[in-house]
């Protein structure tokens, strides 16, 4: 890709922009949220289903449930699909906000510590921005888009680790459902 010529973007631009993501940002946090609540609510309530369909059907009957965890595999996989996709949302968000901070100055040493009351807040601090983040961005690679590929969102990484949950559960319930039949069939030939 062929590099921009350095374009002047003055101070009242950049806090115009660092504005405008600031504000946009917890609306993605929100959707993301929502989409995990959504697609939660939904596998759950086809979790539930099954179960009352286990304990209520009995012998190749059974063999019908197996829609039901199939089918939560599958929105499964989207949804993780879609948690992946805000995710990467987020993080763009994210090194949006970095580069604009950085552009004003927030990640340098500041000198100039104000003191209240004859008191000074976080001395020590290297830079307007707090530590761990700086840091944190700073080791992330060499471009944006490394730090976008490469950083981990916590509560995303863990909705994501739930949805793996969910779909080790649902192929537990089909080979439930497969030996539940199977042993019916063996003891009560008749049935089928």
């Amino acid at each position: 890709m062929k590099r921009a010529k350095n374009i002047k973007i003055s101070r009242e631009e950049l806090f115009s922009l660092l504005s405008m993501f600031m504000e946009g940002f917890p609306g993605r946090w929100e959707r993301c949220n929502t989409f995990i609540s959504i697609y939660t609510t939904i596998i759950l309530s086809i979790f539930g289903a099954t179960v009352v369909g286990i304990t209520s059907f009995t012998g190749h009957h059974l063999l019908y449930l197996l829609i039901s965890p199939a089918l939560n595999i599958s929105i499964i996989i989207y949804a993780k699909k879609t948690i992946k996709k805000q995710g990467k949302e987020i993080k763009e968000y994210i090194a949006m906000i970095a580069k604009i901070q950085f552009q004003l100055g927030l990640y340098e040493n500041f000198n100039e510590h104000i003191p209240l009351n004859g008191k000074y807040l976080w001395i020590d601090d290297d830079s307007f921005i707090l530590p761990r983040w700086v840091r944190g961005r700073m080791d992330s690679g060499k471009t944006s888009e490394e730090f976008i590929r490469k950083f981990g969102i916590g509560g995303l990484r863990h909705s994501l680790h739930m949805f793996n949950i969910f779909i080790i559960i649902n192929v537990l319930f089909i080979l439930f459902i497969l030996i539940e039949v199977y042993i019916t069939v063996l003891f009560n030939r008749n049935i089928i």
